[in-house]
């Protein structure tokens, strides 16, 4: 195995332990000697790939927006049209959040008050999925399904930071209400405001 891919694969093993650690202990209450002993590493090897916690916190925001957005893709991509595509993206949502759901609320919560979250890579991949769903939007106005004065960019700005906001309510137990039941309560909403109903 090259040396590159052996970094790599050890970089990994440390993002997968720091995921168990601080699911375990909490992401305050972690340290890095627990995060290195998981993964079967020395307590300096871990300085060789992160500078602690919080770098740590971003690179698995980094890595699991990723996930969510290639599992996104997959999952719209039955979709006939771009209605049915955002139905079945809040679906997915739904779905990751439930498997995942310790998991994000570490990132959603802790990583997005980081002072560097808004420098790091983490804010590239919000904005990835930011664009898929505009993707979606434009999609929809242009074989005639949504309104043709939409702005697709902040509609889809929009859509994103109110499903966050939605699960982040969640996940800090705001409201009682099922999660499914609000993200597509909310989305059914916003689509009514765009639909073309000039026909």
């Amino acid at each position: 195995m090259r040396r590159d891919d052996k970094k790599a694969l050890k970089r990994q093993r440390l993002l997968e332990s720091a995921v168990t650690v601080f699911a375990r202990d909490g992401f305050h209450q972690a340290r890095i000697s627990d995060i290195a002993t998981e993964a079967g590493v020395g307590h300096g090897t871990f300085y060789l790939y992160f500078d602690g916690k919080e770098e740590v916190l971003l690179a698995i925001h980094d890595e699991l927006m990723k996930q969510a957005l290639d599992e996104v893709r997959h999952a719209t991509s039955t979709g006939t049209n771009a209605v049915e595509k955002l139905e079945l993206l809040t679906r997915a949502l739904y779905k990751m959040v439930e498997e995942n759901r310790a998991l994000t609320q570490l990132l959603l919560v802790e990583s997005r008050y980081m002072r560097q979250f808004m420098r790091s890579g983490a804010m590239n991949r919000i904005q990835d999925f930011v664009d898929f769903v505009e993707e979606i939007l434009r999609e929809g106005v242009e074989d005639g399904t949504f309104r043709p004065d939409m702005h697709a960019k902040s509609v889809a700005t929009f859509l994103f930071s109110g499903m966050d906001g939605v699960i982040t309510r969640w996940l800090l137990g705001d409201t009682m209400e099922p999660l499914q039941e609000q993200l597509e309560g909310a989305t059914r909403v916003i689509l009514r405001g765009i639909l073309n109903e000039s026909d």
